[in-house]
């Protein structure tokens, strides 16, 4: 699995309680069970949360996982892939909701 931590937020974007960071190999063991060929995300971890999101590929199929959490459990402890194509996935989400992860979106969009 290709992964591509972008260490930015979206344009509009902020959270004031931590660092932008790497997720820890640990937390990356979750998506295993998913078979994924990339992933995008940006992350910050705070002194008991942490705050971000992750886009994830699978063949032509991508999903997005918000990986906002407290500190009862991680990032991707509770994470699902269900798949759609990425235009689909985009089409999904208010504008709102989209610019919580338009960055991941256009960074996919590159590759």
């Amino acid at each position: 699995m290709k992964i591509n931590n972008l260490k930015s937020y979206p344009e509009n974007y902020s959270y004031r309680y931590g660092e932008l960071t790497d997720l820890y190999e640990s937390d990356l063991i979750c998506l295993n069970q998913y078979h994924l060929d990339e992933i995008w995300y940006f992350y910050a971890s705070g002194s008991y949360e942490g705050n971000g999101m992750i886009l994830m590929k699978k063949g032509e199929l991508y999903d997005v996982y918000n990986m906002g959490h407290c500190s009862c459990y991680g990032p991707l402890e509770n994470v699902n892939f269900y798949g759609k194509s990425l235009e689909d996935l985009k089409a999904s989400y208010s504008a709102e909701g989209f610019n919580e992860w338009s960055n991941l979106y256009e960074a996919a969009l590159l590759k």
